[in-house]
């Protein structure tokens, strides 16, 4: 008989206990599903996040919001820094936002020499530079060679010193016309299946892009051509025709061996904005056309 309560007490507690483990068990995986799935990491780092985080109305360390900031253009994400960010501009400022921002590291290009190879700056950068370098030179043209000679980084601090009441689009357009970097025309590059190499880096560039621009040294030389994942796409060797023709109308001629096509401005400046948008615009169509197709 005493044998017969323990065991039924020894059953009791062992079934209580299996209760238990199966109630917490069950706890734990409610509460797993209700865990929302861990995030990625920020596509910006924290000093540009933080100021569109609060642009936004949310704390500068929630990440509610995070998916409408992804969702920006890079250029607007840059003006929205540089509006909002409470920030003092200067030279180093700025090319550290665009490089936040882009990836593209103005102070390599300028310590390369690389950037736009003009014979002057456009006039607004010169009288800048003039004012901020008034009092050292009486001969205008040791000013323009002293000017001329100067790093694209230390033409950018001595012209902003000498500009004031400027807006974001205003550093945006002055960082083209010192450097020869058009960041809107970058920006709309994103998701286009173009790569964009020039400055010696990658300006753009993805797995899954179809097509290179590849510039040389100063701009003054463009190359386009196919990338392996076209090809390997496509099963075909060879540029597409609508391609050829199109920039073979702006000027570039066409290497068959090596399928690239090529232009040099023969003025041994860098190409113009005008005749890179032309370009870009002459790939876009024939994106349009392959998915079109597709």
């Amino acid at each position: 008989m005493k044998n017969s309560k323990h065991f039924l007490f020894n059953m009791t507690f062992l079934a209580s206990i299996t209760f238990v483990l199966l109630s917490f068990a069950a706890i734990v995986v409610k509460c797993k599903k209700n865990v929302p799935p861990t995030l990625g990491t920020p596509k910006y780092p924290p000093v540009i996040m933080n100021v569109l985080r609060k642009g936004i109305g949310s704390s500068s360390i929630s990440t509610k919001y995070d998916h409408i900031i992804e969702s920006m253009s890079k250029i607007d994400v840059l003006r929205h820094y540089l509006k909002h960010g409470r920030i003092t501009i200067t030279g180093p400022v700025c090319r550290e936002a665009v490089f936040h921002v882009f990836g593209i590291n103005l102070n390599k290009i300028s310590d390369e020499d690389e950037g736009a190879k003009r014979s002057s700056y456009p006039e607004e950068i010169m009288d800048g530079m003039r004012t901020a370098l008034k009092n050292k030179f009486s001969n205008p043209d040791d000013l323009k060679q002293t000017i001329m000679s100067l790093k694209k980084a230390e033409v950018m601090d001595l012209f902003l010193q000498t500009f004031h009441n400027y807006t974001y689009d205003d550093i945006i357009r002055i960082i083209n016309l010192i450097y020869g970097i058009n960041l809107p025309g970058i920006s709309s590059l994103e998701n286009s299946r173009i790569s964009l190499f020039s400055k010696n880096q990658w300006l753009v560039k993805t797995s899954s892009d179809l097509f290179v621009v590849y510039t040389g040294k100063g701009d003054i030389d463009v190359k386009v051509y196919a990338t392996d994942y076209f090809l390997k796409q496509t099963g075909s060797t060879e540029l597409p025709q609508e391609l050829q023709t199109a920039l073979q109308n702006l000027g570039f001629g066409l290497n068959p061996e090596k399928d690239v096509l090529y232009y040099e401005n023969p003025i041994g400046e860098s190409v113009s904005d005008s005749f890179k948008g032309q370009t870009l615009q002459a790939i876009r169509s024939v994106i349009n056309t392959l998915k079109a197709n597709n």
